[in-house]
């Protein structure tokens, strides 16, 4: 039963070290869509600017 306890703790252990990687991993490229769509944001308003 300990053993069977211990294997669970350490199973735990590295999948919250994973999610841990994954989400900075998850971050990052949300971070980078967010950038890429404020610059789009940027350049669409420039262009959406009235002429008169």
């Amino acid at each position: 039963d300990k053993y069977l306890r211990d294997i669970a703790r350490e199973l735990k252990g590295i999948r919250k070290e994973l999610q841990k990687r994954n989400e900075t991993v998850i971050i990052d490229a949300n971070l980078d869509s967010v950038r890429s769509a404020v610059l789009a944001d940027k350049e669409k308003s420039k262009y959406n600017e009235p002429l008169f």
